[in-house]
């Protein structure tokens, strides 16, 4: 017998199986991209001496990855959250366009490449920033890590800016190490949402 999900939400049955839903949406979307942000730094850190092709393909990939998730998420949350999808959505896009341009255009030339990245992580740090002011969760401990979290990819993202005159390692460098952070803030995230 199939339950019409209007009246199961108005129940208070209804209420904690939307939340939690939602809970084990965002646990997901928080588990891939904490993964797959922690496998990019660590192939950045480890192997920085890339060639700029690969290294264009690596960083395309995730941002497709990354774009769509933000994308779904924010689709997926639509009546969910105040604002929230649309800053979400908004997110995916820039990075799904973004990696779908690396990919298209291996070969551009390298800085133009450091800057479209620094943008990125400038422009993800602020839209962190003001969702979670805008829309806090109320979790004080996982508002800290958003603060955290958003401020870190405004600092990595204006080094990185400072790096557009040359392709050296301390890009990779700190381009793997944001990564590994921020993926290792997300997959622990996830586990307390599974908590």
């Amino acid at each position: 017998m199939k339950k019409d999900y209007n009246k199961l939400v108005l129940t208070k049955e209804g209420v904690l199986m939307a939340k939690k839903i939602i809970s084990n949406e965002v646990r997901e979307l928080l588990l891939w991209q904490g993964f797959f942000a922690v496998a990019f730094g660590i192939t950045a850190v480890f192997w920085p001496h890339l060639t700029t092709t690969v290294l264009l393909y690596i960083i395309g990939a995730y941002l497709l990855v990354s774009g769509v998730l933000h994308i779904g998420s924010g689709v997926s949350t639509m009546n969910d959250r105040q604002n929230w999808w649309l800053l979400t959505t908004v997110l995916g896009a820039a990075e799904l366009g973004f990696g779908v341009w690396m990919l298209r255009h291996p070969t551009e030339v390298f800085s133009t490449f450091i800057t479209l990245v620094g943008f990125v992580l400038i422009i993800r740090g602020l839209i962190e920033l003001v969702s979670m002011v805008f829309n806090g969760s109320g979790d004080v401990g996982h508002d800290k890590v958003s603060v955290f979290s958003g401020f870190l990819a405004i600092v990595a993202g204006i080094l990185v800016l400072y790096q557009t005159n040359s392709a050296s390692v301390a890009f990779v460098w700190i381009v793997g190490v944001y990564a590994i952070v921020v993926g290792a803030v997300q997959l622990a995230l996830a586990k307390r949402l599974s908590e």
